[in-house]
């Protein structure tokens, strides 16, 4: 008897020091894990770091090439506001492309315990759907043309411009290959259509034809760039992502000297700018020497210069539905939004739809920082505003003081609220981050 009570006492200890054994190994690797994970995001915001660096070591350099920096700041003051013209670009030299140094990104490096990755894409070389309208019911018939011709260019079946045009627009009216609230309110998982300007490009994946194989890997669409043969030479990987913003230039205006080849031949297709071979002509001078003004770039590449467009509705413009009122605070339908929100509407940036539609600088910018530590992968993806030099200084992003007489000056209200990032009254710095993504 004895002997069984010494056998069953050992049973159970044993039991016991299993368990213990076990929830130890459990508890150190949950600890391990996030030392892993905070190792990793600590890495990742590192990348962010770097190429925060990275851009303002470039505005320094193009600072001191070129004009000052209270010349580079005023330019990117009129940018915010969505006002700037190639007259207020400041120094020639204030251009980026893909031969600066914030285009290269940091490589793989060691921090402490972890690797991590900075690379940097620029969102002004990619269409901004939010600058698609030039005003509320009036559509950018270049923009317009543009869309239909990259998805085209992809061989999509359903070409989404239609829809794409329904999501932005404030009525409920579906173009003839669009959908409004009606269509999504039938879906599986039913939800109604923004009919406003998007906060981020992933909201693409909620609108009809926006297919996820579309949205990350475009490739597909096209022959002979499919998956199966990824490690074919020339193959890259392109997503929607790569082609349009919802950050880029208000006005809607493309840098060409980062502007994706696919993009270029849509864009200048729809302007009826250029012949099948003007877009490696682009790829090729910017590749020899970047375009440093717009006026540069279409010499070099002979390109003339568009006429404005006239303000007059096209094909595309939505009649009103019957009882909608007249007020230009309200929506179709009668309902109304007088009310401001503080966001811009769309079409509130217009500086594209007077006819200019290319650039040759960039002021936001995509960073992402990746770090790894152990099994565990951070992103962070950070869209970043860049400001000159000088913005430190103060002055508002709308209209500033009068040299002459800064106290009677006042700043310009009269687009308050119209695709501008700031306040009138907002002192201006190096950088102001729009929007910030953690990933893990």
């Amino acid at each position: 008897m004895a002997l069984i009570v010494v056998l069953l006492f050992i049973l159970l200890l044993s039991a016991i020091v299993v368990e213990y054994a076990y929830e130890t190994q459990v508890e150190a690797s949950l600890v391990g894990n996030n030392l892993g994970d905070f190792q990793a995001y600590v890495a990742a915001k590192s990348g962010v770091a770097s190429g925060l660096a990275l851009l303002q070591a470039d505005l320094l350099a193009s600072d001191l090439l070129g004009g000052t920096g209270q010349q580079n700041a005023g330019a990117r003051r009129s940018f915010l506001s969505g006002t700037a013209s190639q007259s207020q670009a400041g120094a020639e030299e204030d251009y980026d492309s893909l031969q600066d140094i914030w285009a290269q990104g940091v490589p793989f490096q060691q921090i402490n315990e972890a690797v991590m990755q900075c690379s940097i894409a620029d969102e002004c070389g990619k269409l901004n759907l939010n600058a698609l309208f030039v005003n509320e019911n009036e559509v950018n018939p270049v923009f317009e043309t543009a869309l239909h011709n990259l998805f085209q260019a992809l061989q999509v079946e359903e070409d989404p411009t239609d829809a794409i045009l329904d999501w932005l627009d404030p009525d409920d009216e579906p173009r003839p290959e669009g959908a409004e609230s009606d269509y999504y309110a039938g879906l599986e998982t039913p939800y109604a259509c923004k009919n406003g300007l998007m906060d981020s490009i992933e909201e693409l994946l909620l609108i009809r034809g926006i297919t996820p194989e579309l949205f990350f890997n475009a490739n597909v669409y096209l022959e002979g760039q499919s998956m199966d043969n990824r490690d074919t030479e020339g193959w890259e990987p392109l997503g929607l992502s790569d082609l349009f913003s919802v950050h880029g230039d208000p006005r809607g205006c493309i840098n060409v000297n980062t502007a994706r080849p696919e993009l270029l031949d849509a864009l200048l297709s729809a302007s009826e700018a250029g012949n099948p071979g003007t877009v490696d002509a682009i790829l090729q001078a910017r590749m020899e020497d970047p375009f440093r003004s717009v006026e540069d770039f279409r010499q070099r590449v002979g390109i003339s210069k568009p006429k404005p467009a006239q303000q007059k509705p096209t094909q595309n413009v939505k009649p009103k539905q019957k009882g909608a009122t007249q007020d230009k605070n309200s929506k179709p339908g009668g309902k109304d939004t007088a009310k401001d929100d503080g966001k811009p509407k769309p079409g509130q940036g217009q500086g594209a739809s007077q006819g200019e539609i290319f650039d040759v600088k960039s002021m936001m910018f995509r960073i992402y920082g990746d770090g790894r530590a152990k099994d565990v992968m951070v992103r962070i993806e950070a869209y970043v505003y860049r400001m000159g030099l000088s913005a430190q200084s103060g002055g508002s992003a709308q209209g500033g003081t009068d040299s002459k007489n800064p106290k009677t000056s006042k700043p310009d209200n009269s687009r308050k609220g119209s695709g501008s990032f700031l306040a009138a009254d907002t002192p201006l710095e190096s950088f102001r981050i729009l929007d910030w993504r953690v990933i893990r």
